[in-house]
C-alpha cells in the first residue's frame, strides 16, 4: 500500500470513530499529503484598467516569493473590464466574475486584492488597492494555524472535454461554523490587448483569468457544525469545457482548477483553506 493511501485509510479510521458525518469519502487516486496553510488572492482587474499591469506584476511576484503557499485568480468583473475598443480579441467578462467582484464591492478601485476575504486592521474595505502591501498581508495570513486541507482531485476526459473534480476535505483542527465550498476555474497564458498607464500593451499576458465556476460563484453549502482533526468530507462536481481551443480560450493545458473553504458568517466570510489544481498536469 502506497503511503498517500495509508494516510487516507488511517483518517478514515479516525473519522468512523469520531463523527458520523454521511460524506465519508476516500478517493481511489488520493491527494498529496497534508498541507500547511494556503492563502487565496483574488485580484480586481481588467483590460481596460490602466493600473492594472502592475497589478498583475504584484501577483505574480507574490506567487513567486511564497511558491505553494499562495493561489491566485483574476477577477474581470465589470468596472474596467471591458474589452480595450478595437484592439481586444477576448472580453474576459463574465457571470461568475460579475457576481464574486460585486460581492466585494465596495471598493475603491483597481487593481485590488481580497486576501483570505479578510478585512485587515485599518482597511476600510475587503479589497486592498495598495499593490506594495499585498505581500505583507499575505505574509500575515501564512502565519495562521492551518485547520482544513483542501485536495482538489481532477481527471480530465480530452475527447468529450468533461471535467471530473473530487474535492477532498479532512480537518487538522476542529472548528465549528457554517461552512462554503467554492470552485474556479481559470486560464493563463491568454495573449491579448492591455492597457497601460500611458499606452497600450497589445501583447500582455493574462494569467490566472477566472473563466467560470464548478460551483456556485459565491460557493456552495458544503458542511455545517464541527469538523474535526481527522474527519474527511468530500464533494463531486462535472462540468464540460466550451469547445472552442482554436480561438484560444478553454484550453485545458492553459486551465486551473481553484478549490476553497470560506466561512459563511457575513462578519468574517474569511477563506479557511485553498488549493490548486492543473486541469492537465
Amino acid at each position: 500500500m502506497n503511503v498517500r493511501a495509508l494516510i487516507y485509510l488511517t483518517l478514515l479510521s479516525i473519522s468512523l470513530v469520531a463523527c458520523e458525518e454521511k460524506m465519508v469519502f476516500v478517493p481511489d487516486n488520493p491527494g498529496p499529503p497534508p498541507t500547511d496553510k494556503v492563502v487565496l488572492i483574488e485580484e480586481l482587474t481588467g483590460a481596460t484598467c490602466p493600473n492594472c499591469p502592475k497589478g498583475a506584476a504584484a501577483l505574480a511576484s507574490i506567487l513567486e516569493q511564497f511558491e505553494g503557499t499562495v493561489v491566485g485568480v483574476g477577477i474581470h468583473g465589470e468596472q474596467q473590464a471591458e474589452p480595450v475598443p478595437n484592439l481586444s480579441i477576448y472580453d474576459f467578462r463574465n457571470p461568475a466574475a460579475a457576481a464574486v467582484e460585486a460581492s466585494f464591492s465596495p471598493f475603491l478601485g483597481k487593481p485590488s486584492a481580497v486576501i483570505n476575504r479578510i478585512k485587515f486592521e485599518n482597511q476600510d474595505f475587503l479589497a486592498i488597492t495598495g499593490t506594495d502591501t499585498w505581500s505583507t498581508f499575505v505574509e500575515s495570513e501564512l502565519q495562521r494555524p492551518n485547520e482544513l486541507n483542501v485536495f482538489p482531485n481532477v481527471s480530465y476526459d480530452q475527447e468529450s472535454r468533461q471535467i471530473n473534480l473530487e474535492v477532498v476535505v479532512n480537518g487538522v483542527e476542529s472548528i465549528t461554523g457554517d461552512y462554503s465550498l467554492t470552485v474556479y476555474l481559470t486560464q493563463s497564458h491568454i495573449i491579448d490587448a492591455q492597457e497601460d498607464v500611458s499606452d497600450i500593451i497589445l501583447d500582455f499576458e493574462f494569467n490566472h483569468v477566472l473563466m467560470d465556476a464548478m460551483t456556485n460563484p459565491l460557493g456552495d453549502s458544503f458542511f455545517t457544525g464541527t469538523i474535526n482533526n481527522g474527519d474527511i468530507l468530500s464533494r463531486e462536481y462535472t462540468y464540460t469545457l466550451p469547445d472552442n481551443p482554436q480561438d484560444g480560450l478553454w484550453i485545458p493545458e492553459d486551465m486551473e482548477i481553484i478549490a476553497f473553504i470560506t466561512n459563511v458568517d457575513i462578519e468574517d466570510p474569511r477563506v479557511i483553506q485553498a488549493s490548486k489544481a492543473y486541469l492537465i498536469e
